[in-house]
């Protein structure tokens, strides 16, 4: 068997068209690198296009095609490719124009990370953009990169010293309140407490580490002064809750003085009264208040009393009664 069999009309054909093929193909891959010098032909090796995508005013989106490995792929058309290249270069330049005080540092430096990533892949396995394009995209992302690394450093440079700056004077802080511990001059020490825990507030951060092991300190001195105080209080306390019967029986005699019917009797009797309520000493710290107030409210009646009637007696007030009451009187007549 020699198999088929064809006449010389038909090879000449079969040549002639083998030829032109030949002769097309050579001029094609001739033509392959000065279409790639223009920016619009992209050559990849052992892929089959499969389909070209349009959109609904048909124009081109895309070309699906399967690669070396039978793997389906798609390749954006260049339009498609220089919005979604357009979108990483804007939200680049959105992360460096965020207020420095305001940015969440690692959260934009991830995000700018990943966008030179995303930027790569599209260089690798997109569409190529027309040099100009490319070129003017890049140099917007290039700035927008390395502004925002010049503010970070920027801004990490600065809290740096000002950290350092903070943990100087919260260490000289410290320092005042471990001297201060000790001290039994209750009222201004605690005054100086107040005063330092204030200087504290305002000196800021001094980094996460520092701050911690000086603050232990700070508040350790802070707590040995103030427990001292409070036992010492405590003490008192118990030493003065000895006085409140004699405080308190005071208090029912000077009450019973009201209401007053004999001002210048009440005013003697009370100033007595005071005397010996001075006498009897201070009482425990719970109980100043409703001392106190209920001593103050008996001497704020007397004081009224004593107002009121140099009101009925006061020759003046009487002459200004008289002159109204006359005035009232010629109206009345009128």
């Amino acid at each position: 068997d020699v198999g088929p069999v064809i006449d010389d009309d038909a090879l000449r054909v079969l040549n002639e068209h083998a030829a032109r093929m030949d002769r097309e193909a050579r001029a094609k891959i001739a033509e392959i690198p000065l279409g790639e010098e223009t920016g619009n032909l992209e050559v990849r090796e052992r892929c089959h296009a499969a389909r070209i995508e349009h959109d609904d005013k048909g124009r081109v989106t895309g070309v699906v095609y399967f690669d070396a490995d039978g793997v389906e792929q798609r390749q954006a058309a260049r339009a498609e490719a220089a919005t979604a290249r357009e979108a990483i270069v804007a939200e680049a330049e959105q992360i460096a124009a965020q207020d420095p005080e305001k940015v969440q540092w690692k959260k934009s430096t991830t995000r700018m990370r990943e966008l030179l990533d995303e930027w790569k892949n599209h260089q690798k396995n997109g569409a190529r953009l027309d040099r100009d394009v490319e070129s003017a995209l890049w140099q917007r992302f290039s700035k927008a990169r390395n502004g925002f690394d010049k503010t970070r450093r920027a801004h990490f440079a600065h809290l740096e010293q000002s950290r350092g700056e903070a943990k100087s004077v919260k260490e000289d802080l410290v320092v005042q309140a471990e001297r201060l511990s000790t001290s039994t001059d209750w009222n201004a020490t605690a005054g100086a407490f107040k005063r330092l825990m204030d200087e504290w507030r305002r000196a800021g951060r001094a980094g996460h580490q520092d701050d911690d092991k000086l603050w232990e300190r700070f508040r350790t001195a802070q707590d040995t002064f103030f427990n001292a105080k409070d036992a010492e209080a405590a003490a008192l306390d118990e030493e003065y809750a000895a006085n409140l019967p004699a405080k308190e029986a005071l208090l029912q005699e000077a009450e019973a003085l009201l209401p007053v019917k004999d001002l210048e009797s009440t005013k003697r009797q009370l100033r007595g009264i005071q005397e010996r309520f001075e006498a009897a000493g201070m009482v425990p710290r719970k109980d100043v208040k409703r001392i106190e107030g209920r001593m103050r409210a008996v001497e704020q009646a007397v004081r009224e009393a004593e107002e009121l009637q140099w009101k009925k007696t006061s020759p003046e007030h009487a002459a200004r009664a008289s002159i109204f009451a006359a005035q009232l009187e010629g109206a009345v007549q009128d």
